[in-house]
């Protein structure tokens, strides 16, 4: 399968490609050999010139490059790199493209040095997935420093023809941005949060150890105001149907968890934790019995909630 003279693309079934916008299509990285988790995203150009959004780990960098292939871009056509934050689903595999390209790699400033010397980045992501960490990911290479370019809010790029604006949008890590697209196309990294069933659920996805809470909250609301045409989430896919509603709910289970986590941090420091914890909360308060009482409060009370729930 190759691109049209025209620019565009047939996409093929059975093969991870799916249309985001005109001139944008996503691949999905079958992560695990599962689908729908962790998506790159091709800026389709001139000439046969293409950028990416994303590049996924390490671990699926051969199917990126077979993605590309399919798609019949070169890799010396690659003009550019640009990632959301340097979490390694999301920019694991800049160093292995790296060595197949010449192109500039674009990141937020802070997260920047971590691509050149990936030590303490690998190091964070072994203590947080343990023996996980290297099937996962596939480990980490070095980019050379003289190709990253930093970013930050406000910047603003000439990419394969498009206008792409950088806004900072802290919260899910210190270094994120989002990456809005002529205006109207956001790619938002994690900070919309991981997308599930198609687009019907949406949840914050907390890892240590750069979450700040009231930062990402205003992020969501800063995602808001701005009311993308299409967003889109590395995990996974084009949103566009229903994002005030989603996006709200997003804000509420992030604050939810955060405060169920905060609940158990105070019961553990009056001395209950462990086997004990368990046990006192399970006589007290049955957990079977918990939920059934308020499963019955909300479809007798508020059954109009059920379906405002599920946005």
């Amino acid at each position: 399968m190759a691109m049209a003279a025209d620019g565009s693309v047939g996409l093929g079934s059975g093969e991870g490609l799916f249309a985001v916008d005109e001139g944008i299509v996503g691949i999905d990285l079958f992560f695990q050999q599962r689908p729908h988790l962790i998506a790159a995203y091709v800026l389709l150009g001139p000439h046969g010139r293409f950028a990416l959004v994303e590049t996924g780990p390490q671990s699926t960098a051969d199917r990126l490059e077979a993605a590309l292939q399919a798609l019949g871009l070169a890799p010396e056509a690659l003009e550019a790199i640009l990632v959301t934050h340097i979490h390694l689903d999301h920019a694991g595999a800049c160093g292995l493209l790296a060595r197949r390209s010449r192109c500039p790699i674009y990141v937020h400033e802070v997260g920047l040095p971590h691509l050149a010397e990936p030590s303490r980045l690998w190091a964070s992501t072994a203590r947080t997935f343990g023996d996980n960490a290297e099937r996962f990911w596939g480990g980490v290479t070095p980019v050379p420093a003289e190709r990253l370019r930093p970013v930050s809010e406000g910047a603003r790029l000439s990419v394969c023809g498009r206008r792409v604006d950088v806004l900072y949008t802290p919260g899910h890590a210190s270094h994120h941005v989002a990456l809005l697209v002529d205006g109207d196309v956001l790619f938002s990294g994690d900070a919309a949060g991981v997308w599930v069933a198609d687009g019907s659920y949406v949840r914050p996805p907390t890892v240590p150890p750069e979450l700040d809470v009231e930062a990402w909250e205003a992020t969501i609301a800063r995602i808001r105001r701005l009311k993308p045409r299409v967003l889109v989430p590395t995990h996974f896919g084009a949103q566009r149907e229903g994002l005030p509603e989603k996006l709200q709910a997003l804000a509420r289970r992030l604050r939810h968890w955060a405060q169920a986590v905060l609940e158990g941090m105070e019961l553990a420091s009056l001395g209950l934790s462990g086997e004990d914890l368990a046990a006192v909360l399970e006589l007290s308060t049955p957990r079977t019995v918990a939920v059934r009482a308020i499963q019955r409060y909300w479809t007798k009370h508020h059954p109009e909630q059920l379906t405002a729930a599920q946005p």
